[in-house]
């Protein structure tokens, strides 16, 4: 394994050897040396945790389409959040957010995670969404989205991203959902080895 801190090497943008530090990284999960370990996220992305270190973590995240989809549900992080386009095409659809004292809209909810499960509560904000932009980072790209920033995603062909997350503290996991939603706890699945590495086999030889 190569010696790269890949964590300043996506704040800082070093993508050769960030991509250098994954391809080390799939070769460990390939040969069996490190285990694979990975999770359906809510949102339709294969989530690979690599490294945790108090508030940081590092991840691998696999979209296994081959078209183009983007997901419906808008939501902000709780953390800082850096991504590199390993391969594929990523959309970030950016929202604008204004409170709704007429009810017309959306209620936010907040998002809590531990241990695999989403726990969803709904607020009394009400707000509706209005969309600024369309991002469309391609593959070798870095981008970032701060914590509380409106978005949704998507991807276009099999995609592939490492991310950095860096909680805020005192930010929320928020999410726009139906005016009259109920309290909704979901638990993240595994997601089995043998099809992990289906995925990580031809990223390894693109990278």
């Amino acid at each position: 394994m190569c010696e790269v801190d890949p964590v300043r090497a996506l704040r800082d943008g070093d993508t050769v050897s960030l991509r250098r530090w994954v391809r080390d990284t799939i070769a460990e999960l390939c040969s069996g040396r490190r285990a694979v370990k990975a999770v359906r996220h809510p949102l339709e992305f294969v989530c690979l945790p690599l490294r945790r270190d108090g508030l940081t973590g590092l991840c691998l995240h696999l979209w296994e389409g081959e078209g183009e989809e983007v997901y419906p549900v808008v939501h902000a992080h709780s953390w800082d959040l850096y991504s590199y386009v390993l391969s594929g095409t990523v959309f970030n659809e950016i929202f604008e957010i204004r409170d709704d004292a007429a009810r017309r809209g959306h209620r936010l909810y907040q998002v809590d995670s531990s241990d695999g499960v989403d726990e969803a509560r709904f607020t009394e904000r009400f707000v509706t969404s209005v969309r600024e932009r369309l991002e469309e980072v391609p593959e070798g790209r870095v981008y970032r989205l701060a914590a509380g920033q409106y978005h949704r995603s998507g991807h276009r062909g099999r995609t592939a991203t490492v991310v950095l997350g860096e909680h805020r503290p005192g930010v929320h996991n928020l999410v726009l959902g139906p005016l009259d939603g109920e309290l909704s706890t979901s638990r993240r699945e595994s997601y089995p080895a043998d099809r992990v590495l289906a995925l990580l086999r031809p990223l390894a030889q693109a990278l």
